[in-house]
């Protein structure tokens, strides 16, 4: 006899027992499997930890304006600015982390689970990337224009047109070139997994063909 069938056997009767029905109501694995099958685990806790990011960016832009508000009397005009810029980057930030964070949630359910979601976090980090650099590029063209900043900055700001126009420039392509590359190497991936999709698909078709 096989015993994979004796145990099927046996697993029949076990699970035909009258008080069975009740216990499988408080069994959680099953529940989880479907969960995984579908990715819908997956897609939740993923959505869950980009929405609780967002409560992180914003409470580290909070503690960044208070360290601001300190410095308003010693450096006004710098500070202000840092503010803002600090309120703007946290909001591009939030907004693109809880928007990305609703896609992922409302993907469909399919057998390529992890794969969609990844697809998804590669462009989400692009973009946050390229509006760090936008924001970065308009205010530092400002600070030239005012006065420049000596040092402790990644992108050198010297005092005057030229200098500003550079540091324009340098963030608004450094940040297009950040979301192109995020975009790149996340399409990159997906089509390597639809490939490989379709080849199980074809092999699948021949082997029936035979």
């Amino acid at each position: 006899m096989n015993p994979n069938s004796l145990l099927d056997k046996l697993g029949g009767i076990v699970t035909g027992l009258p008080f069975m029905p009740k216990i499988q109501k408080y069994l959680f694995v099953g529940p989880v499997l479907a969960k995984y099958d579908g990715g819908k685990l997956f897609r939740e806790v993923v959505a869950t930890l980009m929405k609780l990011a967002c409560i992180g960016v914003a409470l580290g832009g909070l503690r960044m304006e208070l360290l601001f508000i300190e410095l308003l009397g010693d450096q006004p005009l710098p500070s202000l600015l840092l503010m803002l810029w600090t309120i703007i980057v946290c909001y591009s930030t939030i907004h693109v982390l809880w928007t990305r964070a609703n896609t992922i949630y409302n993907q469909p359910d399919s057998e390529i689970n992890i794969t969609p979601i990844l697809v998804v976090l590669i462009r989400t980090v692009g973009e946050v990337i390229s509006f760090v650099y936008y924001t970065t590029a308009v205010f530092g063209f400002v600070i030239c224009i005012i006065g420049g900043a000596d040092g402790g900055t990644p992108i050198p700001m010297e005092k005057g047109f030229e200098g500003a126009i550079y540091v324009l420039a340098f963030g608004l392509i450094g940040g297009f070139i950040a979301t192109l590359a995020a975009y790149f190497w996340a399409e990159a991936i997906n089509i390597a997994v639809t490939i490989a999709r379709n080849t199980e698909i074809m092999a699948k078709n021949a082997s029936k063909s035979e």
